[in-house]
């Protein structure tokens, strides 16, 4: 709907024709659901890890072992039931550990910084890292990589580990060199830690033009063998610490069928409690029996103890107070019930299902019940924004039109007539942009108000020079801010082409003269009628109506 014409401009559809619902007559009830889902579903206990200050901080939580979007309670038989889209190939149960080929070089391009030479020695000496040349050494010697002595050594960077920023990591490619360019050459990628000496990670590619006549050589019981093997071999004091990520045959309507390739995964244990971000994931090439890609996530940490940890059964009660299930129809389930109907039925048919709400995250601080993001950080119920003190206000309309938005400060008393602080101003002009930090408050830590400062430095809303968060926030800072979050500064900051009606144009500091003309000319401020006054203390409630004016743009 356009927002100012009220015209409808699109909408959409989703609707199934002759699509059958089975009758929820006959269906189990809420307590047998419940009951099937601990037996059939249920929780796990796991390790999460969050970042503070730099430092890993690793804690227990309670979640869901199968994802609450590809497995449910079927309503009338009270089974699991896996839906039929799901795809196959990814182990649902530990999917924030797995991602796409986890290589060095593409996972760490956010945080890897390429150094100069005279700080790559510095670093070294003072890390005690390995040099580029025993890296390449130790990787050109491993017996499992095997790379050929025609191959060239093409790249090669040093970089930091993430999240542990203490681990340094020697990213190294090699190519087999090639006389026709139009033919991607072989290569391997490897990262090998600078201070372990470990391959961490490694990923080959050959260009098979053959493959296509190649027939799958094992099942996925014979592949695992020999990544057991493999793990066995080269990775012994991990391999004793891992375990076998399941799940994948879960996605597989039939474990003995042949795949051209597989991938398998293991989840790290401490002392017997899963920590599904760190462990192994190899790809494994069933048209050649071989292993082609590698990686091994294990961070350095400290974990805490589990021993006084609320019990599973507290935690499925938890789980069904505090988020609990719901029946309704999902339209692809299968294989008990298919997404499509066969040749030989006339419709195809939905399923009744008991499912976890979908609103909340499916994680249970498991110290203290309390429901979490996986972070650890506390799921806050949201409410309904109102404020008592509003109430004939001539920012009234405004204050409760953003605050329908999610624009809103804390409280219920928005006081519209207090000079706004710079903390509060951007806050209410942050909900408008695509920020995903933390939310400000008046509980706020100083490192939540660090990190939502550097969010606005970094979108150049505001300068390190200039933030006063505890400060008043004159008219023409105001506009100033809303300016920058427009991307209009640059021609703001063009002297002497910009005309002001207001009386007193006079007083607007000189350098933000032509944010106050672009303010003026959109709408977003009007003054007084003659007056802009510059200088005036911006109040709660024509902070509201500026940001209100400037969304309508």
């Amino acid at each position: 709907i356009n927002r100012d014409t009220g015209e409808l401009q699109s909408y959409s559809l989703n609707w199934t024709e002759d699509l059958e619902f089975p009758s929820p007559e006959g269906a189990i009830s809420l307590e047998e659901a419940e009951k099937a889902y601990m037996d059939e579903l249920g929780l796990r206990l796991i390790y999460s890890f969050t970042r503070d200050d730099d430092v890993l901080r690793a804690f227990p939580l309670y979640t869901t072992i199968y994802d609450n979007m590809d497995f449910v309670i079927d309503a009338l038989s009270g089974r699991k039931l896996r839906l039929e889209y799901s795809i196959y190939g990814y182990a649902a149960g530990d999917a924030d550990f797995i991602a796409e080929e986890k290589q060095a070089p593409t996972m760490a391009a956010g945080e890897s910084i390429r150094l100069s030479p005279e700080e790559l020695k510095a670093i070294q000496e003072a890390a005690k890292l390995i040099s580029l040349e025993e890296a390449e050494r130790l990787v050109r010697s491993s017996e499992f990589l095997g790379i050929p002595d025609e191959y060239e050594m093409q790249n090669y960077y040093l970089y930091t580990s993430w999240p542990d920023n203490r681990e340094y990591i020697w990213s190294l490619r090699f190519n087999k060199p090639s006389e026709d360019d139009r033919i991607r050459s072989d290569y391997v990628n490897v990262s090998i830690n600078a201070k372990s000496k470990e391959i961490t990670s490694f990923y080959s590619y050959k260009n098979q033009q053959d493959a296509g006549q190649k027939q799958p050589i094992k099942d996925l019981a014979g592949a695992k063998e020999d990544v057991n093997a493999f793990l066995r071999k080269y990775y012994p004091k991990y391999f004793e610490q891992l375990e076998y990520n399941w799940m994948i045959e879960e996605y597989m309507d039939d474990a003995a069928a042949k795949e051209d390739s597989y991938y398998i995964t293991y989840t790290r244990l401490v002392d017997g409690v899963p920590f599904p971000e760190n462990g192994v994931s190899i790809s494994y090439d069933n048209l050649n029996g071989e292993i082609n890609s590698f990686s091994l996530d294990w961070f350095d940490m400290e974990f805490p103890s589990v021993k006084n940890v609320i019990s599973r059964d507290d935690a499925h009660k938890i789980l069904f107070d505090k988020i609990g299930l719901l029946m309704e129809y999902r339209y692809g389930a299968g294989p008990v019930i298919p997404l499509m109907a066969a040749e030989d039925q006339k419709q195809a048919r939905a399923a009744l299902v008991y499912s976890l709400s979908p609103d909340k995250p499916l994680y249970i601080d498991a110290n203290n019940g309390n429901i979490v993001y996986r972070d650890g950080s506390e799921y806050v119920e949201p409410k309904k924004v109102s404020y008592k003190d509003i109430e004939g206000h001539f920012a009234q309309k405004q204050i409760s039109v953003l605050a329908d938005f999610g624009i809103y400060l804390d409280g219920d008393e928005f006081r519209p007539n207090d000079a706004i602080t710079q903390k509060d101003f951007l806050t209410l002009l942050s909900r408008t942009l695509s920020y995903y930090g933390p939310i400000i408050t008046g509980s706020s830590s100083q490192k939540e108000i660090d990190e939502f400062y550097a969010y606005l430095v970094r979108e150049g809303i505001i300068r390190e020079s200039e933030i006063a968060p505890d400060s008043t926030v004159a008219r023409e800072e105001a506009v100033k801010y809303i300016i920058r979050a427009l991307k209009y500064d640059k021609v703001a900051e063009i002297r002497g082409i910009f005309n002001i009606n207001f009386m007193d144009g006079d007083s607007i500091s000189p350098e933000l003269y032509g944010y106050v003309a672009i303010a003026s000319g959109l709408g977003i401020v009007n003054g007084n009628g003659a007056n802009f006054m510059p200088k005036k203390n911006t109040t709660r409630g024509e902070a509201a109506v500026m940001i209100y004016n400037y969304l309508r743009l």
